[in-house]
């Protein structure tokens, strides 16, 4: 299931990315929010969930940029981060709000960083925190969303099998 998630989310990115313009309100990583979500899945199976973040990431590069491995090393440090934060702190919503926050927040400035690194693209850290902004919201949103709409599905199936 988690990995028809991760297909879907994959997919969609492509979608809303056609859809939705850089200087949108609305700024979705869905992919990326969809890592975060399913990390608890895979709490003692750290190999398999990297073994999902670099195929995200090189999939992501094929289908979406130029940069061969690019997110594939992005999610794995994001990947590391999510495992540090889950396992460190309290596993309530609130909690995981603040850790999807910080994992949104690292991934846009390491993207910057990069950008800035090998000067590809003209970036102020005023721009830089109005795309954190943007990303936020409608990340927190569909990430509650994913969450409750799991939730209700897993509980509906486990009550009709009974």
């Amino acid at each position: 299931m988690n990995i028809i998630i991760v297909i879907i989310s994959l997919y969609l990115d492509g979608i809303v990315s056609i859809i939705t313009s850089p200087n949108s309100f609305y700024i979705p990583h869905l992919l990326l929010t969809t890592l975060f979500f399913i990390y608890p899945k895979y709490k003692n199976k750290d190999k398999t969930y990297n073994v999902i973040l670099i195929i995200s990431g090189l999939l992501y590069d094929l289908l979406y940029t130029n940069l061969l491995f690019f997110h594939a090393i992005i999610f794995f440090i994001i990947g590391k981060l999510i495992m540090f934060l889950n396992k460190n702190f309290s596993q309530n919503i609130i909690m995981q709000i603040i850790s999807l926050i910080i994992t949104i927040t690292i991934y846009i400035f390491l993207i910057a960083g990069f950008l800035l690194f090998f000067k590809t693209t003209h970036l102020n850290i005023i721009k830089i925190i109005e795309y954190i902004i943007k990303s936020l919201l409608i990340n927190v949103i569909s990430t509650l969303s994913l969450d409750a709409f799991l939730l209700a599905t897993f509980k509906a199936s486990s009550e009709i099998s009974l």
